[in-house]
């Protein structure tokens, strides 16, 4: 029986980290930080099953490319303090296999945060304890600002050349609990509750 685990946490360049260094971490990648001029190699990382990037269908192609996405939030977020993304790690259940589970995660980010117009960035992540098999799912979102696009993906820009930004909400406005139980639908259709 899967434990209950959710978490979600800010990546924030206040406490030295970066967003294409944790985007390398949980997709076992090797990508380049343009904003350091560094290479964060994690290909070596085992445990990585499954990984994607989730747009809205009006985002720009290039913003489904991992190592693009996440140089362009370092690039936008100026600040040496700025909160790069959210991300959320939450455990599976070990009764469902890892098709059904990886089906799950999908099914809850495309409902409740790409329908909403976030992006994100998707991996599961699998590991043994106790001679038991534990999955993961990471999910990692760019959520404080969004600049406003054009339906051919540029920026909407003022009369003075100043981009309009609009607030992103996360909208989850029930208790993490209830977010969790819904990720886990058994094979038979019956909630488990947690």
């Amino acid at each position: 029986m899967a434990l209950y685990h959710f978490s979600v946490k800010q990546v924030s360049r206040g406490k030295g980290q970066t967003v294409v260094n944790s985007a390398a971490y949980i997709s076992g990648q090797k990508l380049y930080n343009d904003y350091y001029g560094q290479t964060h190699d994690y290909t070596k990382k085992s445990g990585v099953v499954f990984t994607e990037i989730l747009t809205p269908e009006y985002v720009p192609e290039r913003l489904s490319d991992r190592e693009t996405l996440w140089n362009e939030v370092e690039q936008i977020e100026k600040s040496k303090r700025a909160q790069l993304a959210y991300s959320f790690d939450i455990a599976l259940q070990n009764e469902l296999t890892l098709d059904e589970n990886i089906e799950l995660a999908r099914d809850f980010c495309w409902e409740q945060f790409v329908a909403r117009g976030m992006i994100v960035d998707l991996a599961v992540h699998e590991g043994k304890s106790k001679n038991e098999v534990n999955q993961i799912i990471h999910i990692f979102m760019y959520l404080l600002q969004s600049v406003l696009l054009q339906k051919m993906g540029a920026g909407v820009t003022s009369r003075n050349g100043n981009m309009f930004w609009m607030k992103t909400e996360i909208g989850l406005k029930m208790p993490k609990e209830r977010i969790y139980s819904m990720l886990f639908l058994l094979p038979d259709g019956m909630i488990r509750s947690f």
